[in-house]
């Protein structure tokens, strides 16, 4: 229900579709963001650090970040072994080998550009959001196209051919449109009331988010929304990760918690 203050009030425990396996009891502070790199392995981005984790919360590698990451950068996933990381307040990608040895490249933008953070990836393309368009590029920061869609805040691949886009509430009317990058073609969801903190696709396509601190569901489409988690107390959700092959929803919520869920089948 709604407050006079025009903020909203959810009732605690709400928990649909999905049931908890597990709840990290170390110690993960500072967490900026986090994506599945393989079923069992989660990476996490710190202040300075990327990590990778076990479902069990077991720590396998920490990584140095060479420059401190802000409140904006993102992680992209490129495939099991290697991570982008946007650092935004340098206008720099730092791409993240996790290997015995580790190796680090870092990838300039074009000058003149401001990032905003966001970043996704798709077949060795980074799809990389800048205020005033989205920019893929190879992984030696080649420009290769340039897609005008300014003030996107998150990108979220859904496929090899779609990503989600959800743009800056400062900055867009807009609140999430889906971009077909084959023909550049732009799907928005115009009855969609929110602008998501995070946002992660499940294994049927079903779009999962955090507005508020609480995680919804809606459609593909962006249609038939509902709340699937809130939190206990006030330990709202900050961000979030889904793995299709294993069902496994991860979540982190304000007090660097991170909640382990599996899908109800």
């Amino acid at each position: 229900m709604k407050n006079r203050n025009h903020s909203y009030l959810y009732l605690s425990k709400i928990l649909r579709e999905h049931e908890q396996s597990d709840i990290w009891t170390q110690d993960v502070p500072f967490i900026t963001g986090m994506k599945f790199m393989a079923p069992e392995i989660v990476a996490i981005l710190q202040a300075d650090k990327l990590r990778t984790y076990n479902l069990s919360g077991g720590m396998i590698n920490s990584l140095p970040i060479s420059r401190s990451v802000d409140s904006n950068s993102q992680i992209a996933c490129l495939n099991d072994s290697t991570i982008a990381v946007t650092i935004p307040s340098d206008n720099l990608i730092e791409i993240v080998t996790v290997m015995a040895l580790t190796t680090k490249t870092d990838l300039g933008t074009p000058a003149g550009t401001i990032m905003t953070g966001g970043i996704t990836c798709r077949m060795d393309i980074l799809c990389v959001a800048f205020t005033d368009a989205i920019r893929l590029m190879d992984l030696s920061g080649q420009i290769q196209r340039v897609i005008n869609i300014p003030s996107v805040k998150i990108l979220h691949s859904v496929n090899n051919d779609k990503l989600l886009c959800v743009y800056s509430k400062c900055d867009s009317d807009k609140t999430m449109s889906c971009l077909d990058i084959t023909n550049d073609s732009l799907h928005d969801f115009e009855r969609f009331p929110f602008h998501p903190k995070d946002v992660t696709i499940d294994d049927v396509g079903n779009i999962i988010f955090i507005e508020d601190g609480v995680i919804w569901q809606s459609d593909s489409d962006g249609k038939n929304f509902k709340i699937i988690m809130t939190p206990n107390y006030c330990h709202w959700y900050k961000h979030l990760t889904y793995n299709k092959r294993s069902k496994t929803l991860l979540t982190v919520n304000w007090i660097d918690n991170v909640e382990v869920y599996k899908k109800l089948e």
